[in-house]
């Protein structure tokens, strides 16, 4: 598995921010996440990945399900962002008949 290097926001304290930085932050830490995503095999490599580098000892919460249903799930991240992850392979016949 390969490490995801969000070294840059360790000390980006969210509440020091003005508007306008903030913005700035969550975009470049948008694209270092789906960077990330892209190279990935599955979503379980990068919720793993994502998990062992937003470290609590680090200043980040880990992530963690806000909700999910039977195509998707969304996780919390840092600065107020949310991660959607959503399937995208077909459903087969036995599939759909439990999970609608």
């Amino acid at each position: 598995m390969t490490h995801i290097d969000l070294d840059p926001f360790y000390d980006l304290d969210p509440a020091r921010l003005s508007p306008d930085q903030l913005d700035i932050v969550r975009h470049a830490f948008a694209n270092a996440v789906t960077d990330f995503a892209a190279g990935c095999s599955n979503n379980h490599e990068l919720i793993t990945a994502l998990t062992l580098t937003l470290s609590p000892a680090l200043g980040f919460n880990p992530p963690r399900v806000l909700g999910e249903g039977s195509t998707r799930r969304a996780w919390s991240l840092p600065f107020g962002m949310v991660l959607k992850l959503e399937r995208t392979d077909e459903l087969d016949p036995t599939e759909m008949a439990w999970r609608g």
